[in-house]
């Protein structure tokens, strides 16, 4: 019978019973006290409860988080209504992010991959009267080897090098630190890597709920900036998930783009980028805004 009786997981319950306890011992201590100390006494017997049952709802109105049980973390849905994503969904996401990256001009690929200028062309290779074109030497003078069979489009992520994973882990290393300061600012618990069972290809990096508002998460993380087209994308995968939603829900959705600059990048780019998002946000039907967090101090900060 015994086993059957599982763990209190209501917190005005607990509080219920602390509170009860306290009253019936303190009516078998109250006949035991001297008649000066009893009239206090009855007073803290009434005081105490209601101060508890205060005390809960300031926690529960200021610092709901804390009141959540450690079981309550282990299932998204209590939180988002959404579910865990797949992992092959989150890689998938990850290199489409690195290739965004690539195709945005991050310099991710090391200067020491630049071949010399000087260097005479092999004996063997055939002239050619076609001269290449403005766009075959990239800003850090790489010249690409193109050949008829093969695109500079087709990315694999094998062939990306050794810099590309390290840019890979650093990103997630960064959209993990985003995430845990917005939690903190916000006094939020946001799930990860997220999707909905409708779309499983829409992964989001974190989502929460707080009754009927609902707040999605994206990171981008660019050394210099990001372009509109970028901020774009993020916009249109969260109208994919608000088109699931009733338009109720939709007015409770809020959509928070997590920008990490590098430190070289000025202060003019930060303003450029909370201006870009204005001129995309107005054509969604949802709330957003735009966070910028410097890489330094979000590195140190976590």
């Amino acid at each position: 019978m015994l086993d059957k009786i599982g763990h209190v997981k209501n917190p005005l319950t607990v509080v219920a019973l602390f509170a009860g306890i306290a009253e019936v011992s303190g009516t078998v201590v109250l006949p035991l006290l001297d008649k000066d100390i009893q009239h206090t006494f009855v007073w803290f017997l009434m005081g105490f409860p209601t101060l508890l049952v205060g005390v809960f709802f300031a926690i529960l109105h200021w610092n709901h988080i804390v009141l959540y049980a450690p079981s309550d973390f282990q299932n998204e849905d209590n939180f988002t209504g959404l579910v865990k994503a797949s992992s092959d969904a989150i890689l998938i996401k990850n290199k489409f992010e690195v290739v965004e990256a690539l195709d945005e001009g991050v310099p991710i690929l090391p200067p020491a991959a630049s071949p010399p200028t000087d260097d005479p062309p092999p004996a063997d290779s055939p002239p050619t009267d076609d001269p290449p074109s403005a766009d075959a030497t990239s800003s850090s003078g790489i010249t690409p080897v193109v050949t008829s069979n093969v695109t500079t489009r087709s990315i694999n992520m094998d062939e990306l090098g050794l810099n590309v994973r390290r840019f890979a882990s650093l990103t997630r290393r960064v959209t993990a630190a985003a995430i845990s300061k917005i939690e903190a600012e916000r006094h939020l618990f946001f799930a990860r890597d997220v999707t909905t069972q409708e779309n499983p290809q829409i992964v989001f990096d974190a989502a929460a709920a707080v009754g009927d508002n609902r707040f999605v998460v994206e990171v981008k993380y660019a050394a210099k900036g990001i372009s509109i087209l970028q901020i774009q994308r993020a916009f249109e995968t969260i109208f994919n998930y608000a088109r699931s939603l009733s338009p109720a829900q939709q007015t409770k959705l809020h959509f928070i783009l997590v920008v990490v600059l590098g430190d070289e990048a000025s202060e003019d780019e930060l303003t450029n980028i909370h201006e870009k998002a204005k001129l995309v946000r107005e054509h969604f039907p949802f709330t957003s805004e735009v966070v910028i967090y410097r890489f330094s101090s979000l590195i140190a900060d976590n």
